[in-house]
């Protein structure tokens, strides 16, 4: 689909591929201002091929809050004359945002479409329409970059390179690859670098960065001239595909402060797995220099090892079980070694995979068997090997230590190998292999940056999320009431589509200014519960800057807490408190909260402040936090309690930094203090939130007071959820027909967060699947999980019935305690007491109780659960093969069974016997029982392949 928008932040609008016009409406400088039953209308035309496959509407839009404060308006979407959407809801707010919605390609017709955005006749104010997109549903945002790239000066840069060493001849080197934006495109005059692996480069650029020259250290210290022709100079995105984009919020330090100083967008790859130093000119002589914080070694994005069906070595130690297969399971499991300076390992794959990024760690000992030199290469049919990335002149300083290493670019590929070609020995040894689709961008910096005659000043920044994060992951489930079904967390950007009901929200920016919240009503939307995933942070609603939107937010809990709680967590909630409908008190007023930043010396955070003038102290606001502090408490946490600020900051400089800064808002707690600091500040005036606990020490950062408000009550939601007194129940069966989809699909850790989801809506089966997926990823934690899951929660048991509690649950909690060197049966067996048969033996206390309870174990004979006869006869062979010895012909018996396996079983989802039945102990190790649950399960799926 060629890209069509339609750009109203232009006189003339900029368009592409797209003809509007409007009624009730008029163009502004700046955007298409519509007003009551107002509307444009924009038509386009479609290829054929273009219309088969749907597409994604997504406009720009914001309405003014100067305005009256009623909250938001509605704009139906009209295709080729029929409804799509009856009401999109766009909430008040002071910049814009972006509503995407999902278009059916049963919509859309080859040739001449018109699609129409009206404001209702009703409409109480007036929207502010900046953009309008669509594209593709494969192909998001491609409409966005076109119309960026349309006239915008280049910003990332490609070079091809050569260096000259002593030996005076040229060599070509590897590309190098720059971008770096401040706000805007910043044009180079010099720029140093150093690498992760001690490998460092400074160059200086000629006029329009045609060329650069300069010095370059490789991380063995071999040193040579440096020199670089410019290749291209494209438009950001274009040319950083494949590779780790860093993107910051940042402040500037000066005046005795920090200020917000807009976003640094920065790359700077030269092929070795990217900078974390980075130092430059600009052409306007401004300066800066900054150290990247970079996530630990072992980070990355998109893991694919679990992807991995077979591994291979041509050489291991096979006696001593340091084998290849060790380098999937961790360095707790052992190693691989070789006896030999050279080595091939091979990776074989699922399905084809896209690799960026890779970790090798270092076994346990003789650092002289450590790889020096090697090369990744990729292939599809084990004949033809593409190099994707060589390492020379590596060395690992530590033991287990976790070495990562990123390159550019690569297609996908079915199987992965690493050629060891040199160690600083005769062996080489690993203790584990992990593959990655991409490295992690870094998670802030510290620096200094220095205009033309002014003195440096302090520069630091935190990592801000991209649109391609926010796209990826949706939040948990809107608080339906006090909004009108608008979401409570995290309220931000949404996405829809005319097909389902609306999804959830996307993760706003930590620490960046706010876009409106918006929800969707889409036109005759089946009942279907949102999709959602764990977001990657909450953010503050605009309305949680307002009294009204706290009081709403607030009676809402209220009301859920009251509903559900129980009467441990109401022992200081009041009869007035509980008849009122309201764990709160009367807001502060004006005066009062205008007084404590006068006593403070500083304004309040919006967030916070207005919550106190919608209640002046609160109980009951989280798991932990039972009281928080009025108008007249608050105070630094160095002034309210110095005893325990003196001892928190004995523990590290950082936390004593924090805690002799914050500001502490809460009273009494479960060992838990929160805290508001002043030394991070969003560009909106919000102070970042963290709360300390001396069970859980200092948790993450939040972006804002209403940010930790709102994941404390996520947290308390999913605690209730799980002892099965939920808020809500909405929607529990179709999630857990969702998870339990996914899990027979292989697609485990999907399935896992669908299960938790229908877990806060009091699910029992959730919790229940859940444990048995998380019992076949990791079998030596599965007697923990099943005892804190299942076994210890009446709902979970009740919901999944005694007979499969005696056939699945049991017998599984049995084989992993047994296999736990630390578990003693008399502490063990009593947690499945009301399934095992009394024998008379022994007595349960004294000393007889490990005879007693051994007892009561022995005589326990689980049912047997019986799968279609194909499958059933399949297991029967695997069990000669087991009985005989042959393992390995026993694991294939097991493979060709799974894919006669049977999932009808709406409260199953793998057939638990493989785990259960001794006589597959030592055919379904622990990394089969993970192939298991990765591998799509069921009628028609195929067998497991690999070993």
């Amino acid at each position: 689909m060629q890209p069509i928008y339609a750009d109203f932040t232009a006189t003339p609008a900029k368009l592409g591929n797209m003809t509007p016009s409007h009624e009730g409406g008029e163009q502004r400088d700046g955007h298409l201002a519509l007003f009551a039953d107002g509307f444009v209308e924009l038509g386009f035309d479609l290829e054929a091929e273009d219309a088969d496959g749907g597409a994604t509407l997504c406009f720009t839009s914001w309405v003014p809050v100067d305005d009256e404060p009623w909250g938001y308006l509605q704009v139906a979407v009209l295709l080729n004359g029929e409804t799509l959407f009856d009401a999109v809801i766009v909430s008040q707010n002071p910049t814009p945002s972006d509503m995407r919605l999902g278009v059916p390609a049963d919509r859309l017709l080859p040739g001449r479409n018109t699609l129409r955005l009206h404001l209702l006749p009703d409409a109480p104010g007036t929207l502010m329409l900046h953009r309008i997109t669509l594209d593709a549903a494969g192909e998001p945002g491609r409409s966005l970059r076109a119309l960026t790239e349309a006239g915008a000066p280049p910003s990332v840069f490609t070079f091809d390179t050569r260096s000259r060493a002593d030996d005076g001849t040229w060599r070509a080197g590897r590309p190098v690859l720059v971008h770096l934006d401040r706000e805007g495109p910043v044009e180079l005059g010099q720029l140093s670098w150093r690498n992760a692996d001690g490998s460092e480069a400074s160059v200086a650029f000629q006029s329009g960065m045609s060329e650069f020259y300069g010095h370059h250290r490789a991380a063995d210290g071999g040193l040579a001239e440096y020199h670089g022709r410019l290749t291209s100079g494209r438009v950001f995105p274009t040319g950083t595909e494949g590779a780790v984009v860093h993107r910051f919020h940042t402040q500037e330090g000066y005046g005795g402060g920090w200020h917000a100083s807009g976003g640094l967008r920065l790359l700077v790859e030269d092929g070795t797995g990217g900078a974390t130093r980075i130092t430059w000119r600009d052409q306007r002589q401004e300066t800066g220099s900054i150290a990247l914080r970079m996530p630990p070694p072992d980070a990355g994005r998109g893991e694919v090892t679990r992807l991995v069906t077979e591994v291979r070595a041509d050489l291991e130690n096979r006696p001593a079980g340091e084998i290849a297969e060790n380098l999937l399971d961790g360095p707790e499991h052992g190693k691989w070694l070789a006896f030999g300076g050279r080595a091939v390992l091979l990776f074989s794959f699922d399905r084809r995979v896209t690799v960026r990024h890779y970790v090798l760690v270092s076994a346990n000992d003789c650092p002289e068997r450590d790889p020096r030199e090697w090369s990744l290469e990729g292939s599809d049919d084990m004949r033809s090997w593409t190099v994707l990335d060589s390492r020379t002149g590596v060395f690992f300083t530590e033991r287990h230590q976790p070495r990562g290493f990123t390159f550019l670019g690569g297609p996908a590929f079915r199987h992965l190998r690493v050629r060891i070609s040199r160690t600083g020995g005769h062996e080489v040894q690993l203790a584990q292999v992990r593959f990655f689709e991409a490295a992690s961008p870094a998670l802030g910096f510290t620096g200094f940056y220095q205009r033309p005659g002014e003195g440096p000043i302090g520069y630091r920044g935190t990592a801000a999320e991209t649109a391609a994060d926010r796209a990826a992951g949706a939040s948990s489930d809107a608080v339906q009431g006090a909004f009108t079904g608008l979401p409570m967390s995290p309220f931000v950007h949404r996405t829809a589509s005319a097909a389902t009901a609306p999804t959830a929200a996307v993760p706003a920016l930590p620490a960046q200014p706010l876009t409106a919240a918006a929800a969707v009503v889409p036109a005759a939307a089946p009942a279907v519960p949102a999709a959602e995933s764990a977001p990657a942070g909450p953010a503050t609603d605009p309305r949680l800057t307002t009294v009204e939107g706290w009081r709403a937010f607030l009676a809402e809990y209220s009301a859920d807490f009251l509903r559900v709680a129980d009467e441990n967590e109401r022992f200081n909630i009041t009869d007035e408190q509980a008849a009122r409908g309201w764990l709160g008190f009367e807001g502060a007023s004006e005066a009062d909260i205008a007084a404590l930043e006068r006593r403070l010396g500083t304004a309040l955070p919006p967030s916070y402040r207005a919550f106190l003038a919608a209640s002046d102290g609160w109980h009951q606001l989280g798991s932990s936090m039972w009281e928080m502090r009025t108008a007249g408490e608050v105070d630094w946490f160095r002034d309210a309690d110095e005893e325990t600020c003196e001892v928190l900051g004995e523990e590290d400089d950082e936390l004593a930094a924090l805690v002799n800064r914050a500001l502490l808002v809460s009273r009494e707690g479960d060992a838990q203090y929160w805290l508001l600091d002043p030394g991070t500040v969003s560009p909106d005036g919000e102070w970042a939130a963290c709360t300390w606990s001396s069970w859980g020490f200092l948790s993450e950062e939040y972006p804002s007071f209403a940010a930790l408000v709102v994941e404390e009550r996520e947290l308390c939601e999913g605690l209730w959820g799980r002892e099965g007194r939920p808020v809500r129940t909405e929607g529990a069966d179709e999630l857990l027909a969702e998870g339990r989809a996914l899990a027979l699909r292989g697609e485990a850790e999907a399935a896992r967060a669908a299960f938790d989801r229908a877990v806060v809506r009091g699910s029992g089966v959730g919790l229940y699947l859940k444990a048995i997926l998380s019992a076949f990823l990791d079998l030596r934690t599965a007697h923990h999980t099943l005892r804190s899951d299942v076994l210890s929660l009446p709902h979970v048991r009740d919901a999944v019935g005694a007979e499969r509690m005696r056939a699945e649950a049991v017998p599984l909690f049995l084989r992993a305690s047994e296999a736990d060197p630390g578990a003693r049966p008399e502490h063990y067996l009593p947690m499945v007491k009301d399934f095992l048969p009394e024998t008379g033996t022994g007595s349960p206390d004294g000393a007889g109780a490990r005879e007693y309870w051994l007892a009561r174990r022995a005589a326990f004979a689980p049912p047997v659960r019986t799968g279609p006869e194909a499958f059933e006869r399949c297991l029967a062979h695997a069990r000669q093969h087991a009985a005989a010895g042959e393992h390995e012909a026993a694991w294939r018996a097991v493979r060709h069974a799974l894919s006669h396996w049977d999932s009808a079983d709406p409260h199953s989802i793998a057939p638990v016997v493989l785990l259960t039945d001794p006589a597959f102990r030592d055919v379904v190790t622990e990394r089969r029982a993970r192939l298991i649950a990765l591998t799509p399960r069921g009628a028609g799926s195929a067998a497991v392949t690999g070993g």
